[in-house]
């Protein structure tokens, strides 16, 4: 599992990369910098990559053009509650989105996710609880477990609580710590 890039993708897909049905088409929820797009790619995905930041989609266009594999990805600037799924995927990963997302809208969002997933497909999500230094009136701070009840239905493979350093950093400049859900799902 090589990675040629500078960014890396984040562990739990690296750890969970041999669950994911192989050679399919996977779907990446607020993508950011297309880090995990990237390392999608290289081992032999297609990927549908869709953010809000024209700044993270422009990079993430000429990474690929760089790398010779623009024909692997579809790039899609636009919100993810807009999002119109035209098939289905053996993967859709949204890594930290949700909690920017409105509570009332959050249940909605990822019944689509479920739905447009593949049987035996994954869903990896990860996103802030109420536990840490962050406070913001514009984000949704998940409750204990709230992410792991929307997947009853589903296999878990992996749910945790964790608090981890977030890019935030306090007046002394230390980075800031902040509970992260993250739960790695199978359509079975």
């Amino acid at each position: 599992m090589k990675t040629s890039f500078e960014n890396k993708p984040k562990s739990i897909i690296i750890k969970f990369l041999d669950s994911i049905p192989k050679n399919g088409d996977i779907l990446d929820l607020g993508c950011g910098n297309g880090s995990n797009s990237l390392f999608l790619i290289e081992q032999g995905y297609k990927i549908t990559a869709v953010d809000i930041s024209r700044k993270y989609n422009l990079e993430l266009i000429d990474k690929a053009k760089e790398k010779s594999i623009l024909n692997r990805i579809k790039v899609i600037e636009g919100d993810i509650k807009g999002f119109k799924f035209d098939k289905k995927f053996v993967a859709i990963i949204c890594m930290n989105v949700l909690h920017f997302i409105n509570k009332n809208e959050i249940k909605d969002i990822i019944n689509k996710i479920k739905i447009n997933t593949i049987k035996d497909g994954v869903n990896i999500i990860s996103v802030f609880t109420k536990k840490g230094q962050l406070k913001s009136d514009k984000m949704y701070f998940f409750e204990k477990d709230e992410l792991k009840n929307y997947y009853q239905d589903w296999k878990i493979l992996f749910y945790e609580e964790k608090m981890k350093p977030t890019m935030e950093r306090d007046i002394l400049g230390k980075q800031k710590m902040h509970e992260v859900a993250s739960i790695v799902s199978k359509n079975a």
